[in-house]
Order: C-alpha cells, then sequence, then structure tokens
C-alpha cells in the first residue's frame, strides 16, 4: 500500500518513480505509468515492455494525455505563490495549449484551492 501511495503521489521524484516502476506489483506500475511527474521515458518504457496489459495500457493512455498534465501540474502550482498563474501560461504555451484551456484551469485551481481552505 506505502509503494502504491509513492507511485500515485505526483510530487514523488522521477528517481523514485523510476525505481517504482520495477516494482513486482502491477498496481504499483500501473500507479507510476498514470502519475503525471513519471518521467516521458519510464511511461514509453512501461507501455512497450511491461509484461501487464492493464499496465500498458495506462501508460499508453497516459503518453497521450501528457500534454494537459503539463498544464494540470502547473495549475497545482497556483497556490505556491504569486509566479503560479505565470508558470501555467508559460507551460501551456510551451506544450501548445491554448490560452482559453489554460483560463479554466486556473479558474478550476482558484474554485478547488478556495473550496479546500474553507473545508479544512
Amino acid at each position: 500500500m506505502v509503494r502504491w501511495q509513492r507511485a500515485n503521489n505526483p510530487s514523488t521524484s522521477p528517481e523514485q518513480l523510476e525505481g517504482l516502476a520495477a516494482d513486482p506489483d502491477p498496481w504499483v506500475r500501473r500507479a507510476v505509468a498514470e502519475n503525471p511527474s513519471t518521467p516521458p521515458e519510464v511511461r514509453r518504457r512501461l507501455k512497450e515492455g511491461d509484461p501487464d496489459p492493464k499496465v500498458q495500457e495506462a501508460a499508453a493512455i497516459a503518453c497521450q494525455n501528457q500534454r494537459a498534465w503539463a498544464v494540470a501540474l502547473s495549475v497545482k502550482r497556483v497556490t505556491f505563490g504569486w509566479l503560479g498563474p505565470w508558470w501555467t501560461i508559460a507551460t501551456a504555451v510551451a506544450v501548445g495549449v491554448s490560452i482559453g484551456a489554460v483560463v479554466v484551469w486556473l479558474l478550476l485551481g482558484a474554485l478547488i484551492t478556495t473550496a479546500l481552505k474553507s473545508v479544512l
């Protein structure tokens, strides 16, 4: 359970995720494949060479969603200081995401952050 949680956590380092990609448990490897912080080469290796078809499928889908994840991760950074929105815009431009999508992500991130702060 602890390995799966670490593999599923976007804050886990790329080095740790690379190690977890070789875990004997397919649920851990699948979490690594779906983690937006997983390096692209690790995800491709899981897509092309993992013995479990579910892990291969998760890695293939994750490869397709990599651009959207880059923006989603940058939205997460909005709560960590005034550079957050600028980081989001820079990341979106770098990966070719439309400004409209960025605005939606920023608004969604702000709403979620406000809701979490009121609950916590």
